[in-house]
């Protein structure tokens, strides 16, 4: 009873912009519901047609995971952010349980889960909804741009790296995509650099070679290998460009005097 009092206490505070962005966001997801209501009622009196109906179920499962990216979000960036991720991992863990974690309980099926998922909030099935039909329309930019930041969140950076690659494919290359690409790679790989990721940054820097998250990339990769000195300035040289308020830039200095003691292996970061 004391853990639970004290959770419900510490989660009562927010700070007034995260209270309104949160509201914001609560309140579209209110709308998109009614809107999915609507839809049905549109499909059971005829009005609209199965394909007609699917197409505008997939738009608003889009909406929702937008709208839940920004509570996300908007919970990040609130002061008392470290007291939310405390609380959030034995918090979303009791009431995933609380789904689909009892004892005796058989699992979900797919199509199930996918026909609930926007009443629901199963973000898993939100996005599964809008897999499914990028399975369709392969060449939905949009579509794959909204997967992208899901799946980082979720932490399916493979997923999320080939997400990329479809974007570049379809509208070009840019140096931040090639650099997020390689970003995507380390992550999988628990914060190691790749021989892939190792391409993805060339390409970037080919684009851009003051690129800050590839030449960020570049200079760990010559950190993991023991180029020490090599290493010391790449990221000398990072630092040297970057503004005084640049907000990576103490993630970089602390790298860095990582890299200038021992070869490094899977550094704490977020990169620039």
């Amino acid at each position: 009873v004391l853990c639970l009092a004290t959770v419900a206490a510490l989660l009562a505070v927010k700070t007034p912009t995260v209270g309104v962005a949160i509201g914001h966001s609560e309140g579209a997801l209110a709308i998109y519901k009614d809107q999915l209501n609507e839809l049905e009622r549109d499909v059971t009196s005829g009005v609209l047609g199965a394909d007609e109906a699917e197409a505008q179920r997939t738009e608003i499962s889009r909406r929702l995971l937008v709208a839940g990216r920004e509570i996300s979000t908007a919970q990040l960036l609130s002061k008392s952010f470290p007291k939310y991720a405390v609380l959030a991992v034995p918090l979303l863990a009791a009431a995933l349980y609380y789904q689909i974690g009892h004892y005796g309980f058989f699992d979900v099926p797919r199509a199930e889960r996918l026909a609930a998922a926007e009443t629901s909030n199963d973000w898993a099935a939100l996005i599964a909804r809008v897999e499914d039909q990028l399975e369709k329309t392969p060449e939905d930019v949009e579509g794959w741009k909204l997967l992208i930041p899901n799946y980082m969140n979720l932490g399916r950076y493979g997923d999320a790296a080939r997400a990329m690659i479809r974007v570049a494919e379809i509208s070009g290359s840019t140096p931040e995509l090639y650099a997020s690409i390689a970003e995507a790679l380390v992550a999988e790989n628990k914060g190691l650099t790749t021989e892939r990721s190792k391409v993805f940054v060339t390409e970037a820097l080919k684009l851009d070679n003051k690129h800050p998250k590839a030449l960020y990339y570049s200079a760990l990769s010559l950190a993991q290998e023991g180029k020490k000195g090599e290493a010391i300035a790449a990221f000398t040289s990072l630092l040297a460009m970057a503004s005084p308020n640049a907000p990576w830039r103490a993630t970089v200095e602390r790298v860095a005097s990582l890299a200038r003691g021992a070869p490094m292996q899977r550094p704490n970061h977020h990169s620039p």
